[in-house]
């Protein structure tokens, strides 16, 4: 009974804490859109701007959106089988921008 009653309680506890947690989360925007209407989502909705944008190994576009005031950003690709389409696949509410431009080196083809 007693076994019974401390193996409850503990399984109420680790509910209770998982269930806090996940409140806590801020909910991601993430998914692909056409890729007009995610500009207008990132840029006009959000307040973001582009701060960055490189090609990666994987082949795909990235681009990093950024609201300065807010400090909310976006991470988003362009996948080169589908150049229509913008995936958001993550996204954040705080942040520092790094002004050490003597660390950041340019790509040269």
């Amino acid at each position: 009974m007693t076994k019974t009653f401390i193996g409850g309680l503990v399984a109420l506890c680790i509910i209770a804490f998982n269930a806090s947690a996940s409140y806590s989360q801020v909910p991601m925007r993430t998914g692909c859109k056409d890729l007009a209407e995610a500009k207008i989502t990132i840029q006009e909705k959000h307040g973001e701007q582009i701060i960055f944008r490189g090609i990666s190994a994987r082949g795909h576009v990235t681009f990093i959106h950024l609201n300065t005031d807010t400090q909310t950003w976006t991470a988003s690709i362009v996948k080169p089988n589908d150049t229509q389409s913008m995936c958001l696949v993550d996204a954040g509410f705080t942040g520092e921008l790094v002004d050490n431009k003597d660390s950041i080196k340019a790509f040269k083809w």
